[in-house]
């Protein structure tokens, strides 16, 4: 991913928020006539609720004297209650990214409009239909607090909540009924049929919850997830696609890239519902544990910890069920393994972005996904008091915060300043916030291994070099040089999409290097993929640095012996780079490390990515990967050293958990290859350009 900084500045306005996202070149933030709409979306809704002609939505008529006057005691008790939620703002994220899918597809079918009337109504009825169902799920969930304040059920009661939110939906579909397309209304109306379904599978959770099936349970949860919060984005976004005028392969893209928005935002929701405090969410944090709910981090955490099972299969019912249950779910991956989860289906809804016409536009709303990440950093990123100007204090420096270089599950990583040095050079920062239960932060074993290949190896390594380090009463940091672009976004940054085999090999070595140097000093990687190798800065731009050690392992004892396999392990690395024993659940080793490094070289380097690029389960990526093993050429078909890079790979096959890799041999059959396609590795790499 690009250099990408997010931050979120708070308005005035109803509108709660504005999204500002800022790169290197320019700044893209909300198009003015958006944000408009927004800060009248609130208002606008407001004013439906009222007993006034619904056809001056989009008009912005206030409602006159008369016709309140006109209304019952009831009514207008009614009316102030279905207020209560929209008074209080939110982040609008669903009519935000049906306006700017809206205008993204206007303008691919020339329809001249930034966002027509009827456009705007479907954003303002998809706000209503999500507020109308929050109401009905406070009463059924028995919530006392939503968006910080008392929720309509606990000011006025249970029966008159169920009225509240029947009236807004009642007052929704007026709205949409005013835009006169029969396929829109019949598209929107699936969205309340999925509400009701998917709280009808929250009810009766607990008899797919009863199954130790986690294929099953997971499912289960997905589908769920999809009908109470992915139907939604979906049906908005086909629904804004269809007005357009749009073909129905375009409204099926704007259909899938809803749904994928929708089950991230819905994934993080429950990362928060751990995470976050009540002031934080503006609803009870905890509350899913407490409702008997296994969500995704429970589910996750379940693969880990067996005696979970126990506790979903009876809905943590029993005094003391839901506190273990959180301190299970805090001391395992599953906040991350959400996390991750959420990310796929973020990147999911990017893919097809890029898919749909109008590129530039579309760019706005692929964008706008950064912000369902971001929404998770209120734990494992986000730093209050680490923000672009401020200043971080060390035993041996001060530094200045320049800017936010990029964000992970664990943490962020900023440009610094050092305010002590003459010479004000500038270093990457990495941070990770303290977590409750993690005995074992994931930067102790970075500065422990960037330290040991520090000495071992000095500047010339493919290690950056540890500058400073520091604990702070919240949060861990690091500091260390600064390096360039990772080979994943090198890569994208080619015309072809590819290295050519010179840069390819040249890359290979290097990382195979890193990688041996890493082996001889007893850890094992674990997550090799391209993201977490970079060129160098400035005069080190030929040398690729390995990064990232928050999975690595220590493999060897104090007496330098390998140590006893375990026997079961949970997935660790990138399904698209996994080697064949991560996919079982087998103790990695150094050849597996070797393995994933045979992969993504593959992927930098051939045209066509890996058999298996387009593919998302990691099951089916796990039948590919063994289907290479039928013919190991396959790799590299189309190029005249395809059987000898398949010998490296039958090589690392033959390895078992234990054994050392004999690196000369590799290096020989890289060094064989470049003869047979007479490939120079000293020319100019591809990024040097």
């Amino acid at each position: 991913r690009r250099n990408i900084y997010i931050s979120w500045k708070k308005s005035n306005s109803k509108a709660a928020a504005s999204l500002q996202l800022e790169t290197t070149t320019n700044n893209l933030e909300l198009p003015y006539f958006i944000k408009e709409k927004l800060d009248d979306l609130q208002a606008e809704i407001v004013m439906s609720l009222l007993t006034h002609d619904n056809n001056t939505i989009g008009s912005f008529t206030s409602p006159t004297n008369s016709s309140l006057n006109k209304s019952s005691n009831f009514t207008r008790n009614l009316e102030n209650m279905a207020k209560h939620y929209f008074n209080q703002g939110g982040k609008l994220f669903r009519p935000k990214v049906s306006l700017m899918m809206a205008n993204a597809m206007n303008q691919h079918t020339g329809n001249g409009e930034l966002i027509s009337l009827n456009q705007y109504r479907i954003s303002i009825v998809s706000e209503m239909i999500h507020t109308a169902s929050l109401v009905h799920d406070d009463v059924i969930d028995k919530s006392d607090i939503r968006r910080g304040t008392p929720t309509v059920n606990a000011l006025w009661g249970n029966k008159m909540a169920v009225l509240v939110g029947d009236y807004i939906l009642a007052k929704a579909t007026q709205i949409l009924c005013s835009i006169g397309n029969p396929v829109v209304i019949a598209t929107m109306a699936k969205i309340i049929e999925d509400l009701v379904q998917g709280e009808f599978m929250q009810i009766n959770s607990n008899n797919s919850s009863n199954n130790d099936n986690a294929e099953v349970r997971f499912q289960h949860y997905l589908t769920k997830n999809f009908y109470k919060t992915g139907s939604l984005f979906a049906h908005s976004c086909k629904s804004v696609a269809i007005l357009a005028g749009c073909c129905e392969k375009d409204q099926a893209n704007a259909f899938e890239y809803g749904k994928s928005l929708g089950l991230a935002f819905q994934l993080i929701d429950d990362i928060l519902d751990f995470s976050s405090t009540s002031e934080t969410l503006g609803k009870p944090a905890g509350n899913d544990l407490k409702q008997g709910l296994a969500t995704g981090p429970v589910l996750y955490a379940a693969l880990k910890y067996p005696e979970l099972n126990v506790l979903i299969n009876r809905g943590f019912s029993q005094e003391g069920d839901v506190k273990k249950a959180w301190e299970i779910v805090m001391v395992s991956d599953g906040l991350e393994k959400t996390r991750e989860l959420a990310e796929r289906y973020c990147l999911s809804a990017v893919r097809i972005a890029r898919s749909l016409p109008n590129n530039f536009q579309m760019n706005r709303i692929f964008l706008i996904y950064f912000y369902c990440i971001m929404t998770s950093e209120t734990e494992f990123g986000y730093i209050e008091e680490v923000q672009p100007g401020e200043t971080v204090t060390t035993k041996k420096s001060s530094y200045k915060v320049v800017k936010l270089l990029g964000e992970g599950g664990y943490g962020a990583v900023y440009k610094v300043q050092d305010l002590k040095d003459a010479n004000k050079n500038c270093y990457a920062m990495k941070i990770e916030k303290k977590m409750p239960n993690r005995e074992h932060p994931k930067l102790k074993m970075e500065v422990a291994i960037l330290k040991l290949l520090n000495q071992e190896r000095g500047a010339q390594s493919h290690f950056v070099r540890l500058v400073d380090r520091a604990k702070k009463s919240n949060y861990y940091l690091i500091l260390m040089d600064l390096v360039g672009p990772n080979l994943s976004d090198l890569r994208h940054a080619m015309a072809k999409k590819h290295f050519s085999l010179s840069t390819g090999f040249h890359v290979a070595v290097q990382c195979l290097e890193g990688l041996e140097d890493l082996h001889k000093c007893g850890y094992i990687h674990r997550d090799v993929k391209p993201c977490n190798f970079a060129c160098g800065a400035g005069t080190k731009k030929r040398i690729v640095y390995l990064l990232d050690f928050g999975m690595a392992r220590k493999i060897v004892n104090e007496n330098d012996e390998v140590k006893s396999p375990r026997e079961r392990c949970r997935f660790k690395g990138t399904v698209k780079f996994a080697s064949l024993n991560g996919h079982k659940g087998f103790e990695l080793g150094r050849k597996d490390d070797i393995e994933s490094w045979c992969y993504m070289i593959a992927d930098l380097i051939n045209e066509n990515g890996l058999p298996w690029k387009k593919v998302q389960d990691r099951h089916k990526v796990f039948a590919a990967k063994q289907a290479v093993r039928q013919n190991y050429e396959s790799l590299f078909s189309n190029f005249k050293f395809a059987k000898d890079y398949g010998k490296v790979l039958e090589y690392v096959d033959s390895l078992s958990y234990p054994d050392k890799v004999d690196y000369y041999f590799i290096y020989e059959m890289l060094k064989l290859m470049t003869e047979t396609e007479s490939i120079n590795l000293n020319t100019t790499l591809d990024w040097e350009v």
